[in-house]
């Protein structure tokens, strides 16, 4: 097939409008699918190991990613998000302190639990023989 080619600079022809059209495509499909997997934050992979308070707890596995200190993933009513390592610190996100004590109340409360969580998740086991131990958030 024959290139269109105009004496107007301000055309292209249709073969050049496909071939931008088709660059501009595998960019936006390349980016779709980096946001759909976040580096931070709720991960779709996340196993949920309490929830109450209107606060969503989680863990994931995270062998090779962001976070290499034991840790879990916090949500609350308000839509907040944070990364609390086992030890207490904020990771990644924030939050408001009410939510931060509790969760820090829980992490001491738990942390033993929550240590063997982290090492059966990362090594590709679930963490469900060990949700029964977990002490509730007061």
């Amino acid at each position: 097939m024959a290139e269109n080619v105009n004496n107007n600079s301000d055309e292209i022809s249709l073969c050049q409008a496909f071939d931008i059209i088709s660059k501009a495509l595998e960019q936006f499909i390349q980016i779709s699918e980096k946001e759909s997997q976040p580096t931070y934050g709720f991960h779709k992979t996340a196993e949920e190991i309490f929830r109450g308070y209107e606060i969503k707890v989680s863990m994931q596995n995270e062998k090779g990613n962001r976070h290499n200190l034991p840790h879990i993933h916090i949500k609350n009513g308000s839509g907040q998000e944070v990364s609390v390592g086992l030890d207490g610190t904020v990771l990644a996100g924030c939050c408001d302190r009410k939510t931060l004590n509790r969760i820090k109340t829980f992490i001491m409360n738990n942390n033993r639990t929550l240590q063997k969580m982290w090492h059966e998740i990362n090594n590709g086991h679930s963490l469900k023989p060990l949700k029964q131990e977990i002490l509730a958030i007061k």
